[in-house]
Order: structure tokens, then C-alpha cells, then sequence
């Protein structure tokens, strides 16, 4: 039997208002609705007068409005803890036990933080308060694969990465938006500062192959092979989404994405020769180029 409307508005609203934006289709499987009704629910919440943060299908309540939904639908992460600690008391057989469990981890995470090592579970802490007290942290001997040193950065934490796999924060040293990842951190150390550049925390542009930078540099233009295809799709899931199979060849399919840099799709292509034929940018094509010519064949 279909939900009362109003009924599964206010469960959006809830499921909305965590730390990270849910994709529609998500969502949409999750009420069990069509996308067109999800759609069109959502336009109902912004006529309500919610503001929405919206990215590649993908969505929340902006900042200023997740905590009044908050505060009207949600428990503290401490009453949540006391509730949960409650409930593993149960009957592990209890299936209403274990379905509010589920419940209360799609809302929270603790499950998440609490299968994470101590040290990843330390530093979240420390990102948290940093977060909630806009004070500076020390990021101790960070180790870079992109500048390929290790070093301690001075940043300004403002968004964790799903499932607490890294952070985004406003490195202090170049000004600059960047993902930094927990498990490459020795340890975070809060410091005294407060934060200095908060006008400039914003999520810079991600591509689908994971890079990121201010805006995309470039479009490119593939056509793949039926497993090259494939292993896109399970790299790179949010590919699903733009990938087209090209009808009038069987077993081909056509990307074209904006990026934010070369390298992520570089790799890509680069590692499966044979299964993907470059159609554009030129650009993208001479930077393949120049990577080939530096391969040492032994």
C-alpha cells in the first residue's frame, strides 16, 4: 500500500538532512516511487521553502536548513549512542531491534565510526570539533600521492567524504579546496587558529573519475569496448549515468564527460590499450601521447 504523500515528504526531509547528498535514484527505490514522483516531491519541499544543495543527480538540504530539520526530527550522536547501546541489549534475533539499528545508522553513521581503526576514529573526532569550532588543524605527516612527499599541511575542515574515507578542507598554504584522505594522516592536531578563508569552502568540481579542480579543464570523447565498458561502470559507478551504447555498432559505447584534470581518465585509457579509441579532445590525445613516449619497454 502507497505511503500517505505527506508521510513520505517528511521522511525525505529527514533523510535529506544528513552529512552527504543521496542520489535520486537512491532515494526514489528507497520510498518506493518513480523518479517523476520523487521529482516532483522535491519541487514540493523547495516550494515549502527548503533550499536544496543539488550535484549530478544527486542531493541534501543546504547547510542553513539541515539544522532546523535537525532539531524537529533527529537525536544528538550522543542519544543515538545510548539508544543503540539499548537495542544491541536485545535479542540479536529481534528483527525490529535490528531493522531500527539499520535505521539509526543511515541517519547517523556510529555503526560506520565504530567499525573504523581507533586511529581513523580519533582523527574524525578532531575534524568534527574542528568543524563545529572553525579552529585550524594540523594534518600530521600527510603523505601525498600527488606531489609524492610527505608533510604536515595547516587546513580548514569543512565537509567529510562518504563514508568517512577522507575530508575536504581549504589547505591554508595555497588557498586551495582539496580532498584529503584519513588513512594517508599520522594523526590531526587542533591548533589554537581559527579559520581565516572560510569564504572560500566550497566543493570544487569533481569529475567521475575522481579528480577534482575550480572547474573542468576539458570534455573528452571515447568509445569503448563492451569490458572496457564494463570495468568503467565498476570503478567509476557514477559513469552508469552518461555512458550511451552506440546502436548502430554492437558492444560499443560513447563517454563524453567534462573532467578536472587528465590523469584520472589518463590511467583509465592508458591501462586498457586496444578497448577504448580516443575521439577528442586533442588536448587529451597528445597528453596520452606524451605519457606513452616516457614508457621504459625493458
Amino acid at each position: 500500500m502507497e505511503e500517505n504523500k505527506t508521510i513520505v515528504i517528511l521522511k525525505m526531509l529527514t533523510r535529506l538532512s544528513g552529512r552527504y547528498r543521496i542520489s535520486y535514484q537512491e532515494l526514489s527505490d528507497e520510498f518506493g516511487i518513480s523518479l517523476r514522483t520523487f521529482y516532483r516531491y522535491l519541487q514540493d519541499i523547495e516550494s515549502a521553502g527548503f533550499l536544496l544543495d543539488r550535484h549530478e543527480s544527486a542531493c541534501r538540504l543546504h547547510r542553513e536548513f539541515q539544522k532546523q530539520v535537525y532539531s524537529l526530527f533527529h537525536l544528538t550522536d550522543e542519544e543515538a549512542q545510548v539508544l543503540i547501546k539499548l537495542i544491541e541489549t536485545i535479542d540479536v534475533e529481534n528483527k525490529d531491534a535490528d531493522k531500527l539499528l539499520k535505521k539509526l545508522d543511515i541517519i547517523y553513521d556510529i555503526r560506520k565510526l565504530n567499525k573504523l581503526p581507533f586511529s581513523s576514529y580519533e582523527a574524525i573526532e578532531k575534524l568534527k570539533e574542528s568543524m563545529q569550532k572553525k579552529m585550524v588543524v594540523k594534518l600530521v605527516n600527510y603523505r601525498s600521492s600527488h606531489s609524492n612527499e610527505v608533510s604536515d599541511r595547516l587546513v580548514e575542515p569543512f565537509q567529510f567524504i562518504s563514508e568517512y574515507e577522507g575530508v575536504w578542507c581549504l589547505d591554508q598554504k595555497d588557498q586551495l579546496c582539496k580532498q584529503f584522505k584519513l588513512h594517508r594522516i599520522d594523526k590531526v592536531e587542533l591548533l589554537p587558529n581559527r579559520f581565516t578563508y572560510e569564504n572560500l569552502h566550497e566543493l570544487p568540481f569533481e569529475d567521475i573519475f575522481h579528480m577534482s579542480g575550480k572547474k573542468a579543464i576539458d570534455t573528452i570523447d571515447l568509445e569503448l569496448s563492451l569490458t572496457a565498458a564494463n570495468l568503467l561502470k565498476e570503478d567509476f559507478p557514477a559513469s552508469k549515468k552518461v555512458l550511451i551504447e552506440i546502436k548502430k555498432k554492437p558492444n560499443t559505447f560513447r563517454l563524453t564527460v567534462p573532467i578536472a584534470n587528465y590523469h584520472g581518465v589518463g590511467r583509465f585509457v592508458l591501462g586498457l590499450p586496444g578497448e577504448i579509441h580516443v575521439l577528442g579532445s586533442f588536448e587529451f590525445i597528445r597528453f596520452l601521447e606524451e605519457k606513452r613516449s616516457s614508457w621504459i619497454i625493458v
